[in-house]
This record gives C-alpha cells, sequence and structure tokens, in this order.
C-alpha cells in the first residue's frame, strides 16, 4: 500500500499519511472550536460527512486544505495549512517517514 492518497479529487495530492493525518486534526480541532463542542463530538461530524463523500484534501504546490461540500464548488474551508509548514511539523526530523 502507497503512502499516499489512494482517491482524491483533482491531481494526486502527494502527502503523506503523517500529512494528512495532522490536517485531519486540525480540521477536528477546528470545528470543535468553531461549534464548542467536544473533539470527539466534532471528530464525529467529519466522520459522518466523510461517509457522504463531503469532505475532501485538495490543495497544490503551496497549500493542502479540508473542505467540506462539493469540490467544483469550492466548498467549505475547515483547514488551510502551508505545505512547508505541514511538512516540518509532520517529519520534525526530517526524513519523509510515515
Amino acid at each position: 500500500m502507497s503512502e499516499y492518497v489512494s482517491a482524491t479529487y483533482g491531481p494526486p495530492s502527494g502527502l503523506t499519511d503523517r500529512e494528512r493525518s495532522l490536517l485531519v486534526y486540525l480540521a477536528v480541532k477546528s470545528v470543535a472550536e468553531n461549534r464548542h463542542c467536544s473533539e470527539q463530538a466534532a471528530a464525529d461530524l467529519l466522520d459522518d460527512a466523510a461517509g457522504r463523500g463531503d469532505m475532501h484534501i485538495r490543495g497544490d504546490q503551496r497549500r493542502s486544505y479540508v473542505t467540506y461540500g462539493d469540490p467544483a464548488a469550492g466548498g467549505l474551508v475547515l483547514v488551510a495549512a502551508e505545505l512547508v509548514v505541514l511538512r516540518q511539523l509532520a517529519h520534525p526530523s526530517g526524513m519523509l517517514d510515515n
């Protein structure tokens, strides 16, 4: 199994599992804070949305985003992360280990 996304909207993300996990964690934190609910309740909401196909990780060469809704219409951005920072946080050793 590859360390890269197996199915995404648009071009391949090139994100590692750790980078995607960090984006999802940030999305949970964002939803919990904005909805004034627990992280577990936020995670459940996002999990339900993902099950309906409403959650997407997308990006370009500079940023990655976690969005809710139709990606063709832009979707609601839950998280936006600069790839350089995301990579540094997910891989503090500098190695792209998973």
